[in-house]
């Protein structure tokens, strides 16, 4: 991971998921074996403890493969959280599938099911959350990317309407760069 690669944001997103991810599997843990313990007790936590480094690095890298962690994405937040509902189903079906190869342990599947629950409401939240604070920062000026729009069409006033309407996505039309000297400062 280069530095140049990765801005603060990113890793902020990257840092932000983990967390959901970890208290979403501590939840699901809990709430497993807290009020449904199974016959023979409490698994050893440490069998859960290394499956977490699994769990975390399999729902990464699937909300990864969604392309959730590109800079310069700006989607609607609705369309963000079901991105990452969709990246949480498929990473818990990826998850289930592990459990019937893997024959060092038996990882129970109600673990799994309350693990997709807990993390479609925490991953989703702290990313809402996160997505609000980036919003608010880019709305305060910090992180404005200054744009330059060529032309004086139609679509260039649609643009140029749309990130007035839009601050909170960062860009702000510093001018507009024409051909014609007689359009200049008409608009």
């Amino acid at each position: 991971w280069s530095a140049k690669k990765y801005n603060p944001q990113v890793l902020l997103t990257y840092a932000a998921d983990v967390l959901a991810i970890i208290l979403s599997f501590v939840a699901a843990f809990w709430l497993r074996f807290s009020y449904f313990t199974p016959p023979r007790g409490i698994p050893p936590v440490d069998e859960y403890a290394k499956a977490l480094f699994v769990v975390v690095i399999t729902y990464v890298w699937v909300f990864r493969s969604y392309g959730v962690y590109q800079m310069g994405r700006y989607t609607r937040r609705v369309e963000e959280i079901f991105t990452l509902l969709k990246g949480i189903a498929i990473g818990t079906i990826i998850l289930t599938a592990l459990t019937f190869f893997y024959r060092g342990f038996s990882y129970s599947r109600l673990f799994l099911v309350f693990l997709w629950f807990f993390a479609s409401i925490i991953v989703s939240l702290v990313r809402y959350l996160l997505i609000q604070w980036m919003y608010h920062q880019r709305i305060k000026s910090k992180g404005i990317r200054k744009v330059l729009v060529v032309g004086a069409n139609r679509n260039a006033r649609i643009l140029i309407e749309w990130t007035r309407q839009n601050p909170h996505l960062g860009y702000e039309v510093t001018g507009v760069l024409v051909q014609e000297p007689d359009l200049a400062g008409k608009h």
